[in-house]
């Protein structure tokens, strides 16, 4: 068998359509992240279109939710190849939160030490899985007082890690039971 037989290729195209076109940035206020340790061994549940459609915890885990301003958070996912000819897929999700509370404080730093996972929710009501495997860790969390009034005081959280795939797409019906479904899984 020549050897271009192995060689990985596409099997399919990606077109357009005005559902695309007219698709806004930015995330909704509210994400939920959840402890990749929490996942049961078959941590989603993936239907025959590719979706993600529940998230399976051990009986203990749950969702958290992280709430701040709109237009605050970002996610983002990308192709990297490695030296070798390997490809990974960074994830990245920055959050801007108000930490007001030493409750707060001690969730940011109790993420120092976690994998987590991140469900955020797109302004155009979709919701994508980040670090669904392998987890995002906390690489900074920078907080500045500001000189004026009107100055940033949020703390800007950035969790990375690197993937076998993009961020998932997570759909459990349509739009309201999706987010029924993940905030059934809040604690």
């Amino acid at each position: 068998m020549p050897a271009d037989d192995f060689l990985c290729g596409i099997s399919a195209g990606i077109g357009i359509d005005c559902t695309g076109k007219g698709q806004i940035g930015g995330l909704n206020r509210r994400v939920f992240v959840g402890n990749i340790k929490d996942l049961a061994n078959v941590g989603y549940t993936t239907d025959a279109e590719g979706y993600t459609t529940a998230i399976n915890f051990k009986p203990y885990g749950l969702l958290y939710e992280f709430v701040g301003q709109k237009y605050a958070h970002t996610s983002t996912d990308d192709v990297a190849r490695n030296e070798g000819g390997s490809v990974n897929y960074p994830h990245n999700v920055t959050l801007k939160l108000f930490d007001s509370t030493p409750d707060d404080k001690a969730v940011i730093e109790s993420m120092t030490a976690a994998d987590v996972f991140v469900v955020v929710e797109t302004n155009n009501q979709t919701f994508e899985i980040f670090g669904y495997q392998n987890g995002l860790t906390l690489d900074t969390a920078p907080k500045e007082s500001g000189q004026a009034a009107s100055a940033d005081t949020s703390r800007t959280l950035t969790l990375s890690g690197a993937e076998v795939g993009l961020a998932k797409v997570f759909l459990d019906t349509d739009y309201a039971t999706s987010i029924a479904t993940l905030e059934s899984y809040v604690g």
